[in-house]
């Protein structure tokens, strides 16, 4: 993917376009652990890390869930993990809390963070 084609993603992000940085898990870990849609995910994460304002709340909300399942199956967090909580709170304010509080119930992740 190109940094336009990760652009015109996040421009045109809707609904129909979750399929592509949802956690796409293998059901397997260690070294089989796979997720589809990481490398493009990393990208567009990183695209709206670094210029957060061109970002919908929808994807910044589905970005974090995403990153919140495969860290509960990763046993681990990256470090993006609380730049993405913090804009998605800051962003989404009170009506993105609920989704929040779900995403980093885990047990996993609430030792993680």
């Amino acid at each position: 993917m190109t940094t336009e084609d990760t652009a015109a993603f996040i421009d045109g992000y809707g609904p129909d376009s979750l399929e592509r940085i949802c956690f796409a898990w293998n059901q397997k870990h260690a070294a089989e652990f796979v997720d589809a849609n990481d490398a493009f995910r990393q990208q567009v994460i990183a695209a709206v890390l670094s210029d957060p304002g061109k970002a919908g709340i929808d994807l910044i909300a589905d970005l974090f869930e995403a990153e919140a399942r495969w860290s509960n199956e990763a046993g681990c967090v990256r470090r993006w993990f609380s730049k993405l909580a913090s804009l998605l709170l800051v962003c989404g304010g009170e009506e993105q809390l609920d989704r929040f509080i779900e995403s980093v119930q885990s047990p996993r992740i609430l030792v993680l963070i």
